[in-house]
């Protein structure tokens, strides 16, 4: 049975969980890892906070 969907945030503020199975690393290259935050645009989320 699939889990039921999550909730839309009216803020529109989510917590993003970056962690491989048993918490393993997901990233072995800090090159992967500084894409990864270009993706998610961190500089610009970072002048929000």
């Amino acid at each position: 049975m699939p889990r039921q969907a999550r909730m839309k945030s009216k803020t529109g503020i989510y917590h993003v969980m970056v962690r491989g199975t048993s918490q393993q690393n997901i990233f072995h290259e800090e090159e992967d890892f500084l894409r990864y935050l270009e993706l998610l645009d961190l500089p610009l989320l970072s002048l929000l906070v």
